[in-house]
């Protein structure tokens, strides 16, 4: 404790004294000061430290730990490939999430649903056609992009494992991965509701070369280590397809096929050749 005391020594003089030296009291303060810090910081690192099973929630809070400049950057990573470097997976590392893919792969599930629901309406509108909404096209892209983004991330760790012994690609990495590589295909899925055939196909091969581009660039440099040439370009080539073949089959299924109407008159119409060939 500091104080002020003036202090006169005879020869006309006054001195002031600004500080003394700290009481017993002061000093126990500071030590438990100190002390509780010490003691907070020790549990900070214990929590922190702590192990969690894959079964609790606390053990997948790590992967949602991500802001919103990260996201926006591994989203651009996903959808603007640069050859060269590895530009999406420097961005993952070190700290992949589960927070993009899951909000991506969500949205698309809704946009590819929702957009296939309003091609089907658009089409028919005006027709002698009763349209229903179609549920079934949620759980079909659900279905869909839920085995695309987790079944053959896991399939692909399996065979990368099974055949590098040190590849350094984790299977949290791959699902990241896999999961921004779906982010083209939201934009693309709004852009197909646009019922022009032609623009509907330049739409899907943008997005499959854009998709498969940034899984080539990820995913070559650790395949390649694979000491048959053979079957890297097989795995290589077999990711690629599976790309190419989901991006075509959401354009087909979902938002490219022809009106009931349609259908009823060419049935009508095989129906009609058939009786005359009874006929005859």
């Amino acid at each position: 404790m500091n104080n002020i005391h003036l202090s006169n020594d005879g020869s006309g003089q006054t001195h002031m004294f600004t500080s003394f030296p700290e009481s017993h009291q002061d000093e126990l303060v500071h030590e438990n000061l100190d002390s509780e810090q010490g003691t907070s910081f020790l549990e900070d690192n214990t929590l922190s430290s702590k192990a969690y099973s894959v079964w609790q929630i606390e053990y997948y809070q790590k992967y949602f730990n991500i802001n919103t400049s990260d996201f926006a950057s591994r989203v651009i990573g996903s959808m603007v490939p640069t050859f060269g470097q590895n530009s999406l997976l420097n961005k993952i590392r070190p700290n992949p999430d589960l927070y993009g893919p899951f909000w991506i792969t969500t949205t698309l599930i809704c946009t590819i649903a929702i957009g296939g629901n309003i091609v089907s309406f658009i089409q028919n509108f005006g027709k002698d056609y009763t349209w229903q909404t179609d549920f079934h096209k949620v759980t079909s892209s659900a279905f869909t992009i839920v085995s695309y983004s987790i079944i053959i991330p896991a399939v692909l760790y399996v065979i990368m494992r099974s055949r590098q012994a040190r590849t350094e690609m984790e299977f949290v990495e791959i699902l990241c991965i896999y999961g921004y590589s779906l982010a083209v295909y939201v934009p693309v899925s709004i852009l197909w509701l646009i019922n022009i055939s032609l623009m509907q196909w330049i739409l899907v091969i943008m997005a499959i070369i854009l998709s498969g581009s940034v899984l080539f660039i990820t995913f070559w440099p650790a395949i390649s280590q694979d000491q048959s040439r053979n079957i890297a370009l097989g795995l290589m080539s077999a990711i690629l397809i599976l790309n190419a073949l989901l991006g075509i089959g959401f354009m087909l299924f979902f938002f490219h096929y022809p009106s009931p109407g349609n259908k009823i008159t060419v049935a009508t119409t095989l129906s009609s050749v058939t009786t005359n060939n009874t006929k005859a």
